[in-house]
């Protein structure tokens, strides 16, 4: 029995090793943020954009430090008590996703008839002001886009694989890099081939409004599932 206990517990930090690396990944790719950036480059430039990777960035940190509070909470119960409050609160998320999800679905299917009923509006007046939020507005909007509880959940897939120590402080920076990586990434083709970059932004933009509904909902799905099972797991372990 012991050696079975040892050989689990072994696995379980690689388990959740690729865990956060794939909470960071899908907030890094995550539609919204992807739509928002494109629109702030291509109207206000890459000054503009550069604020928005610094909010996106600031956001992940002030994320990371928040989730770090709470399992230092957690950690002070008792070995036992700590697992089954983290199965607990991923129980929960995975039932708050789910259920947000399924209020999703909802609220289209209301919504269709009447949208279908309505007279076409009038496509906005883009005005100067709409043209460039600024340095600022940029950071806020990249802070405001960030998928926080995705953040979080990586976060917390490090927390729970690693020890106070240099590992865990590389994981948190790997998890706040990879959640950057694709703005970043944008920034430095813009600022080598601006025109292209541009281009293919606003075609991946184009693809990502039109199936920008799906997408969300498959990422709920993902989400709430895989919280659901390692909450499920978590608790049959304590």
């Amino acid at each position: 029995m012991p050696e079975d206990e040892a050989e689990r517990t072994s696995s379980l930090p690689y388990c959740a090793v690729l865990s956060a690396i794939g909470w960071a990944l899908v907030a890094a790719i995550q539609p919204v943020g992807i739509i928002a950036y494109t629109l702030i480059l291509t109207r206000g430039g890459r000054r503009t954009a550069w604020g928005f990777v610094v909010g996106w960035l600031l956001s992940a940190v002030i994320v990371t430090l928040l989730t770090i509070a709470v399992e230092r909470g957690v950690a002070q119960q008792s070995s036992s008590s700590s697992v089954s409050t983290t199965g607990w609160l991923q129980v929960g998320a995975g039932v708050l996703t789910l259920a947000f999800l399924l209020f999703r679905r909802v609220r289209r299917r209301s919504a269709a008839p009447a949208a279908a009923e309505a007279p076409a509006s009038q496509e906005p007046v883009d005005t100067d002001s709409e043209r460039n939020v600024g340095p600022v507005g940029a950071a806020v909007i990249g802070a405001l886009t960030q998928g926080w509880p995705i953040v979080a959940a990586a976060v917390a897939a490090v927390l729970g694989a690693t020890s106070a120590g240099a590992a865990r402080v590389l994981g948190i920076l790997l998890v706040i890099l990879i959640c950057t990586s694709t703005y970043l990434t944008a920034q430095i083709f813009a600022s080598l081939n601006p025109e292209r970059t541009q281009e293919w932004l606003q075609s991946l933009r184009r693809r990502l409004e039109e199936n920008r509904e799906i997408t969300i909902d498959a990422v709920l799905l993902v989400a709430g599932v895989w919280f659901l099972l390692t909450g499920i797991v978590a608790l049959a372990s304590s």
